[in-house]
C-alpha cells in the first residue's frame, strides 16, 4: 500500500505501509512555518497548497490551511497595490499643494476609481475573500493560525471595500453590516490579547466613519507574517503615512507592577526592532468603550461614550508624530466631549484620572508639541500630572481652561 507524504522541504514523497507516514498535522505545521517565516514564490505556495489539499482528502482532514495561506498571499498582493495607490495619491496631492488628510471623501473615492491598477486591486481582494471563505467553511486549528483568522482577516477587506463605495447610502449600509458582523465575531475570540486588538481596530474604524474621516484614516489587522514573525498587530494609515502598531492591553492596576512594566519595556523594544510603535490601552477602558459603542442606543452607555472614545484615541495618538497625532485626535473633537455643565464643579480625583490624556499634558505644557514620547514616559507623565494637579487645580474649569499661572504651577511641581 502506498501513501503520499511530504518531505521536510515541502515536496511529495511516497512512504510504504504508512509506518513512517507523516501525519496531516505535522505537514500543516511545516507548511505554516514556511509560509510565515521564509520567503516562498507564489508558484511554490500554490504547488504546496495543492499537495496539502490532496493529503487532506486522503486523510479526511480539512483543506482549510491551504485555502487560508493562498488567500493571505492574495491579501498581501492587494495590500501592495493599495500602498502603491496611496503613494501615487500622495505625490499628486503634494504637487497640488495639498495633503491626503485634507482631501474630501468624494475626491478620495474618485481617485480610487481612476487608479490605474484598480482592476488588479479588485481582483486580488476578490481572490482573498474567496479563499478566506473556503478556509472558514469548517473549523480547523493549526499550530499558529486557524479558521477564525480567516474569518477575521476577511473583515479588513470587506471594510475597506465598503469605504470605497461611491454611493453614500450603500456605503453606510455596507459599513454598518461589516461592523455588526465583526463585533459578533470578536465575541468568539477566546485569546484575550487578540480580542483586544480587534476591539481597538473596530473602535477606531467606527469613529473614523462617524467623523467622516474613514477615507483618510484606516486601520486593519496585520497579516500573519507581520504578526507572527515581527510582533506587529495592526497597520494604521493616517493620510499617506502607514504605522505598524504593537498593541498591549493591560489592566490599570497592572501599570503599577514590575511584571507589566517589563511587558511594556519588552513591547517597546520589539516595536523598535519592527519599526513599529507601541500602543498601550487600558484593558478596562477598551472593554467599556467596545461595550458602550455596541449599546450606544441605550442612554446609560451613550452618556459614557465621549470620555471613553477620547481615552482610546489618545492611547494611539500619544505614540504618533505631531501631524498624525492631531489627525487621530480629530476623531473625538472637543465639541463631542460636552462637559460644559461640569465646568464649575470641584475637581475630583476620579474626574482627574478619567480625563487626563495626551491632550491634557499638551494643554499644561508638560508634553512638547514636537515630542513623540514612548509609552513608558507617557504613563509616567500621566501619573505625575495627576499626583500634582489634584493639589493645584480646584475646579473642572481649572482643568479644562487653565490660566497661565496654573500651568506654570503644574509645570514647576512636575519638575
Amino acid at each position: 500500500m502506498i501513501f503520499m507524504g511530504f518531505s521536510e522541504r515541502g515536496g511529495v514523497r511516497s512512504v510504504e505501509g504508512g509506518r513512517d507516514r507523516e501525519t496531516y498535522e505535522s505537514v500543516v505545521d511545516g507548511f505554516e512555518r514556511d509560509c510565515l517565516y521564509s520567503s516562498m514564490r507564489s508558484a511554490d505556495l500554490h504547488r504546496r497548497a495543492e499537495d496539502l489539499r490532496s493529503l487532506a482528502r486522503a486523510q479526511g482532514k480539512s483543506p482549510g490551511p491551504a485555502d487560508f495561506f493562498e488567500a493571505v498571499r492574495a491579501h498581501e498582493d492587494a495590500n501592495g497595490l493599495l500602498a502603491a495607490f496611496r503613494r501615487d495619491l500622495a505625490r499628486s496631492e503634494t504637487a497640488a499643494g495639498r495633503t491626503v488628510l485634507q482631501l474630501t471623501s468624494d475626491v478620495f473615492r474618485a481617485a480610487v476609481a481612476s487608479f490605474g491598477k484598480a482592476t488588479a486591486l479588485a481582483e486580488a481582494e476578490r481572490a482573498a475573500l474567496e479563499g478566506y471563505d473556503r478556509a472558514d467553511r469548517e473549523r480547523w486549528t493549526g499550530q499558529r493560525v486557524s479558521s477564525m483568522d480567516a474569518r477575521l482577516l476577511a473583515f479588513d477587506i470587506l471594510a475597506r471595500r465598503a469605504t470605497r463605495e461611491p454611493v453614500a447610502e450603500i456605503r453606510t449600509a455596507a459599513q454598518e453590516e461589516v461592523e455588526r458582523r465583526l463585533a459578533d465575531a470578536i465575541a468568539d475570540i477566546t485569546e484575550g490579547g487578540r480580542r483586544a486588538e480587534y476591539q481597538l481596530i473596530w473602535l477606531i474604524r467606527r469613529l473614523a466613519r462617524l467623523q467622516q474621516r474613514d477615507h483618510c484614516i484606516d486601520i486593519a489587522h496585520s497579516l500573519p507574517r507581520d504578526d507572527m514573525a515581527f510582533g506587529v498587530d495592526a497597520h494604521l494609515v493616517t493620510g499617506d503615512t502607514l504605522f505598524r502598531l504593537n498593541i498591549k492591553s493591560l489592566s490599570e492596576d497592572a501599570y503599577r507592577t514590575e511584571y507589566n512594566d517589563a511587558v511594556i519595556a519588552s513591547g517597546q523594544e520589539r516595536a523598535r526592532d519592527a519599526s513599529a510603535v507601541l500602543v498601550v490601552v487600558p484593558f478596562g477602558d477598551l472593554h467599556d468603550a467596545f461595550r458602550a459603542e455596541r449599546n450606544a442606543h441605550l442612554t446609560e452607555f451613550r452618556r459614557r461614550l465621549p470620555v471613553l472614545r477620547k481615552k482610546i484615541v489618545a492611547a494611539i495618538a500619544c505614540s504618533l508624530p505631531e501631524s498624525n497625532r492631531d489627525a487621530m485626535l480629530a476623531l473625538t473633537p472637543a465639541a463631542q466631549i460636552g462637559r460644559s455643565s461640569e465646568k464649575g464643579k470641584r475637581l475630583s480625583v476620579q474626574y482627574l484620572e478619567r480625563h487626563t490624556d495626551v491632550t491634557t499634558l499638551r494643554r499644561f505644557g508638560v508634553l512638547s508639541m514636537d515630542d513623540r514620547p514612548d509609552v513608558t514616559r507617557m504613563l509616567d507623565l500621566q501619573k505625575r500630572f495627576c499626583a500634582v494637579a489634584r493639589d493645584i487645580l480646584e475646579t473642572v474649569a481649572h482643568f479644562e481652561h487653565p490660566t497661565p499661572e496654573l500651568v506654570q504651577k503644574v509645570q514647576q511641581a512636575i519638575g
